[in-house]
């Protein structure tokens, strides 16, 4: 069990081993940054054309909370 951790404690001082969890986190970040700037140039773009359909949608819903 100890092993693996000498193997990867060596090989990353030696440079081989690199730890790319905070890349991952990065790189999601940057793809939830691009969704949300397509959404907004979106908006921008076509808003008066969607606002009709979010209204008409709206008044389909007809269920209230309590």
């Amino acid at each position: 069990m100890w092993g693996h951790y000498r193997v990867g404690w060596r090989l990353f001082l030696i440079g081989l081993y690199r730890d790319e969890t905070g890349q991952d986190v990065v790189e999601y970040g940057m793809i939830v940054a691009t969704i949300a700037v397509v959404v907004l140039i979106g908006t921008m773009t076509f808003g008066n054309q969607i606002r009709p359909w979010f209204e008409r949608l709206a008044g389909m819903i007809t269920t209230t909370g309590t």
